[in-house]
């Protein structure tokens, strides 16, 4: 990706809401988009795609869902950016998709906040699966078999 390509995207994001840039020119979201630019016919998720920056750079022939549990970071999505975006308010824990439905998966920073959630509540794990355990299982279920994680 170019550096005018980047500056676009940056203004986009800072037309968007300005609290949503990570603030260097290494963001992952642009290795993201140039990775999925010329993505056709594929049914993409975005897991914890918050204002749905990558999903509104990749081709409409595409399913782009757009999943976060900020409902704000949705309706910015669907206002501001792009109204094509199917957004879907829920947690990186308990998908709610077919098993095998996605092509392509891309997450760009829901394990860290997994792993957040996880030591804020450590004695829960004691009993159950931890967060970041369990997105792993949910993103493993709906990816397809020859599926890609980004």
């Amino acid at each position: 990706m170019n550096t005018k390509e980047q500056k676009e995207i940056r203004e986009k994001i800072f037309k968007i809401n300005p609290k949503k840039w990570w603030g260097d020119n290494f963001d992952v979201r642009f290795y993201l988009i140039s990775k999925l630019k010329n993505t056709q016919n594929k049914k993409i998720l975005d897991l914890g795609g918050g204002i749905g920056i990558i999903l509104s750079e990749i081709n409409n022939d595409n399913l782009r869902i757009n999943l976060d549990v900020s409902f704000d970071d949705l309706l910015e999505c669907k206002i501001k950016n792009d109204k094509n975006i199917q957004c879907v308010n829920a947690h990186s824990t308990k998908l709610p998709f077919k098993k095998e439905f996605f092509d392509i998966i891309v997450s760009g920073s829901v394990l860290e906040y997994n792993k957040e959630e996880d030591i804020k509540n450590r004695d829960k794990q004691l009993i159950e699966k931890s967060s970041v355990q369990k997105t792993i299982e949910e993103i493993n279920s709906v990816l397809k078999n020859d599926g890609i994680l980004y």
